[in-house]
């Protein structure tokens, strides 16, 4: 059994690390209403097509955040608990994990879920993998490493 302060580091890096993944996720769906914008100026008039962009990517955010809370937050949650109890650090799975989660909440949670849509939940689930992989799940696992030796400090068995 890992001792206590581990356990509560652990709990500590995992929260953050969730954090972070929450967070990039709304930082992706918000630059895409800044990023719409440029890439519809090979329309005729710029001004009129990056308003229009803008207003379509704060109309993906408004359709996209409320799922992101409801059911694909949630499920993070558990596939980076489930991470961190099994020590599964491979950025593999953090990154494709997050956002399989993220395209089934958006086609489950919406009947006819445009492909901008389900494209952009994938794109924050990449990114919030991850985010939440450089905060937390590179040293994922709640037991100490087994690659720890004497020479960093442990007592030694008295048999060695």
């Amino acid at each position: 059994m890992p001792p206590l302060d581990r356990l509560l580091w652990r709990l500590l890096v995992a929260s953050l690390g969730f954090i972070a993944a929450v967070a990039a996720s709304i930082a992706v769906i918000a630059a895409t209403a800044f990023l719409l914008p440029a890439l519809d100026l090979a329309a005729g008039d710029p001004q009129a097509a990056a308003a229009a962009g803008v207003l379509v990517g704060m109309q993906r955010g408004a359709h996209l955040l409320p799922i992101l809370a409801q059911v694909v937050w949630t499920g993070w949650l558990l596939a980076f608990l489930l991470a961190e109890i099994a020590a599964i650090r491979r950025l593999a799975f953090h990154l494709f994990v997050p956002a399989v989660i993220a395209a089934i909440g958006v086609v489950a949670s919406i009947e006819v879920p445009p492909g901008a849509l389900v494209r952009l939940a994938v794109a924050a689930g990449l990114v919030a993998g991850f985010a939440h992989w450089l905060v937390a799940g590179r040293n994922a696992g709640f037991a100490l490493r087994r690659t720890q030796s004497a020479a960093e400090g442990d007592p030694r068995p008295p048999h060695a």
